[in-house]
């Protein structure tokens, strides 16, 4: 015998909202760290050997940090939509 799924709409909203508010928090947090580090240039220096050795090893980090953070904000955005989609399919069909 199939067992009855039942889902807490409520529940499924506030998972949903929260899922949304973090992803949105990480690109809140994105943005400053990406906004931060311009705004301090490259107090490392450019034109010297040393300057140079360090913007060749710091760079790729920080944009691959960068650029993961977006990824995790995408996906935390992208999950609680299709969360709240889901929590909406399941209302409509318990409602008719």
């Amino acid at each position: 015998m199939a067992e009855k799924l039942e889902v807490d709409g409520r529940v499924v909203g506030s998972l949903s909202a929260r899922l949304t508010a973090a992803g949105n928090k990480a690109e809140a947090a994105r943005l400053k760290l990406l906004h931060g580090g311009d705004a301090l240039g490259t107090p490392w220096g450019r034109d010297d050997e040393l300057a140079r050795k360090f913007s060749a090893e710091y760079l790729p980090g920080r944009d691959e940090v960068v650029k993961g953070t977006e990824s995790v904000a995408g996906f935390l955005k992208g999950l609680g939509a299709h969360l709240r989609a889901s929590g909406e399919s399941f209302s409509s069909v318990e409602g008719s």
